[in-house]
């Protein structure tokens, strides 16, 4: 699966604001304004947002001026905070010692070593990686939210496991991207 990577260049897809396929959609959004209505139907939020070295990057990629991490860190902390649904971040060290998770596991994104930081669920401690967290989640919930999706990691497990998802980055090329492979994630 193909992830979007401040190590990698981008890949090639054409910027799509909107996209809806059965019971899910990916949008373009920026996670600094307010949620949108679309993600009050999620039950669960997950989302691997840029670590600390990839954000100048991803921010770059997307356009306009950005605040500093340590500013996009507790923006995202309150917001992990205020929902009421459980929230799942698989950041870097540096994310979670700035955040106020409520449980906290390693386990690997991409290759790399990553922390798992939660929001009102406990995580058992044995997941290897991302994916298999995400597969644990989409057993356990019905709808997913990401924030900051990427090329849709999320949705594509959730929807290969019969569930939905709502999802959304503020670079359109990422939804763009989303909408050319969604269609090929639900099972049959």
């Amino acid at each position: 699966m193909a992830y979007h990577s401040a190590l990698h260049a981008p890949l090639e897809a054409p910027p799509v604001e909107r996209f809806e396929i059965n019971d899910s959609l990916a949008f373009t959004h920026n996670v600094w304004r307010t949620l949108p209505p679309e993600f009050a139907s999620c039950d669960v939020f997950y989302s691997d947002p840029p670590w600390s070295r990839g954000y100048p990057t991803f921010n770059a990629r997307a356009g306009g001026e950005w605040p500093p991490y340590t500013a996009f860190v507790l923006r995202l902390d309150r917001l992990a905070l205020n929902l009421a649904p459980p929230v799942i971040y698989v950041v870097d060290r540096s994310f979670a010692r700035l955040c106020h998770a409520d449980f906290t596991a390693s386990l690997m994104l991409n290759g790399r070593p990553a922390v798992a930081a939660s929001y009102r669920l406990a995580i058992p401690v044995a997941f290897k990686d991302s994916e298999s967290l995400l597969e644990l989640l989409a057993r356990r919930f019905r709808r997913v939210g990401d924030f900051m999706a990427g090329y849709g990691r999320t949705g594509r497990v959730f929807a290969g496991l019969g569930g939905s998802f709502v999802l959304s980055d503020y670079n359109a090329h990422c939804i763009g991207y989303i909408a050319n492979h969604a269609p090929g994630w639900f099972r049959p």
